[in-house]
């Protein structure tokens, strides 16, 4: 009998050809699977790291705008501010105007007053004067005679100087003085010399 012993390798050779194309088809779904998780990795980080930038930049954009309006009302406050302030130095001219015009009626007034009180005090210097005259009048007609007093007195005119002449003298000195008047003299004198006494 015949041995067949090339019938049992080809046999072999098929079980290894078999489990080669099992073996390369796992290796190849490995490698296809690691690829996929790569790629699902790569895509899950894409993704991720673009809504992160995504949201960081919304998260400007809100930021921004917030800021944005915080400035927009400090600007509102400062522009309400600066117009107090307007209205407040308006209102501080219109006094310092108004204090300017009173200070200038005021300098005026002072400056009336001044020349009152200057025209009051040559008046006052004035009068003194006038009543030393008159008393040093008084004194010399006293220290005269009655008869060349009446004569002076009558020369003066008979009336209210002579009159206030004989009033500061001693009544019987004045008296006497009337007596050497003439009749009529002495009458408008004495008449005055009454109606100074009421």
């Amino acid at each position: 009998m015949e041995k067949r012993p090339l019938a049992a390798p080809p046999q072999k050779k098929e079980k290894e050809k078999g489990g080669g194309a099992v073996l390369t088809l796992v290796l190849l779904l490995l490698i296809l699977a690691l690829l996929g998780g790569f790629a699902y990795c790569y895509m899950n980080d894409y993704f991720g790291v673009r809504s992160a930038i995504v949201h960081f930049f919304i998260t400007q954009d809100e930021q921004y705008e917030s800021s944005l309006a915080q400035l927009e009302e400090r600007m509102a406050q400062l522009e309400a501010w600066e117009t107090t302030l307007e209205e407040r130095e308006a209102t501080l001219n219109a006094v310092d105007e108004a204090q300017k015009k009173q200070q200038t009626k005021l300098d005026a007034r002072s400056a009336e007053l001044d020349e009152q009180t200057s025209s009051l005090n040559s008046r006052i210097t004035s009068f003194d004067n006038r009543v030393a005259e008159f008393d040093k009048i008084v004194e010399t007609i006293k220290g005269m005679d009655p008869k060349n007093a009446a004569a002076m007195l009558e020369k003066m005119g008979p009336n209210r100087d002579a009159a206030a002449i004989l009033a500061q003298m001693e009544p019987k000195d004045a008296a006497a003085i009337l007596d050497e008047m003439s009749t009529e003299a002495a009458r408008i004198v004495t008449q005055q010399l009454i109606a100074m006494s009421r």
